[in-house]
């Protein structure tokens, strides 16, 4: 399954440069309408390359009509219209939509699909689940060195709380709502509410699957839980990644099941929200002096194919302090973790199948 593959370096070296840019571009010019541009940057040192406070000093001593200060905010008020030119002088530069779609008429479609809902063909209400044999992948690769891989994932809503095709059918049947409580509308109606509740519950869920298989039972080197957390795009997927010897691959993928599946037997407690709250805290506040985490804050935000607004950045440390067990396991409803309702994959290595 080349899903479970990483190219080839014959499939590499098929590739031209044409080929990487008609993808790449492809990519683009299906997306325009929904193009925005963010810019993290320290303005009051923008242009600092011109020395804005001493070219300002020299300006004002030729022409003695304006103090330093109006001067330099002049020349940093230049430096940021240059640089809003460029960005617009370089997406000028980029063919149209009809042109680009003219000239790639013949191109070959793309390597890779897109990722289509399994659930939209099987797992909605009132609709045949998919059988065993499609929600379980097996791969061996015959190498002298011995490892082991093993994903189980499912459906999750993307990170502002809404269901792809089919999870949503299944989600109105089962009676799930974010604004589950009623006493407290103005949390759980609040644009973030299900991104924190599903950033909670992935660092929850990465603990107990941590503790359990790697500290308690001894079954693989590393664990993680992703959630996909798609902003434009509807609905999503959950993965729990495990990294094992082969003899013990399988056990280890049963005991991942088994943790994210017994969170409706065992709840999530105070003590792991109160871990789960210091860790996305601490986070958040250290993350606020990169440029890259303010992009990712502000993206979106100008989109109106997006539920973000300010308030998603503004509340976050306010909206932490207020969630709590029941918001995080009400946000574990929202996945897809019944046993037919996972998909499973194992990659094998080693010098033969046995």
């Amino acid at each position: 399954d080349t899903r479970m593959l990483q190219p080839s370096a014959e499939a590499l070296a098929d590739m031209s440069l044409d080929t990487a840019r008609a993808g790449i571009e492809r990519q683009v010019f299906d997306r325009l309408d929904h193009m925005e541009i963010i810019v993290a940057q320290d303005f009051d040192m923008l242009g600092k390359a011109l020395a804005p406070r001493a070219k300002a000093q020299r300006l004002c001593m030729e022409e003695g009509d304006s103090s330093v200060e109006e001067e330099a905010a002049k020349l940093r008020q230049r430096a940021q219209e240059a640089l809003e030119e460029g960005l617009w002088r370089f997406l000028g530069s980029v063919a149209s939509k009809q042109e680009s779609n003219k000239e790639k008429a013949d191109a070959e479609p793309p390597l890779l699909r897109p990722f289509e809902s399994a659930y939209a063909q099987g797992c909605g209400a009132g609709s045949g689940l998919l059988n065993q044999q499609t929600r379980h992948r097996h791969i061996h690769l015959c190498d002298p060195d011995k490892r082991a891989y093993a994903i189980v994932g499912g459906g999750a809503p993307n990170c502002w709380g809404v269901f792809g095709e089919g999870h949503a059918e299944f989600a109105e049947s089962s009676n799930f709502r974010w604004d589950f409580d009623k006493r407290r509308p103005e949390l759980t109606t609040h644009r973030a509410y299900p991104f924190l509740c599903l950033l909670m519950l992935k660092d929850v869920l990465s603990c107990r699957l941590n503790g359990t298989l790697r500290e308690r039972m001894g079954l693989a080197y590393s664990v993680t839980f992703e959630l996909s957390s798609f902003s434009l795009v509807q609905g999503g997927w959950f993965q729990a990644r495990v990294s094992s010897q082969p003899d013990k691959i399988n056990e280890a993928l049963e005991a991942a099941k088994r943790v994210i599946t017994e969170v409706a037997r065992k709840p999530i407690n105070t003590l792991e929200v109160a871990s789960s709250r210091q860790h996305l805290q601490r986070k958040h506040q250290n993350d606020m002096h990169s440029n890259d985490y303010w992009l990712s804050l502000l993206s979106n935000l100008q989109s109106d194919a997006s539920n973000k607004d300010i308030t998603c950045i503004r509340d976050i440390e306010a909206l932490l302090q207020k969630l709590g067990p029941a918001d995080v396991q009400n946000a574990w409803r929202s996945l897809l973790t019944s046993e037919d309702q996972l998909f499973t994959a194992v990659g094998t290595q080693g010098p033969n199948s046995n």
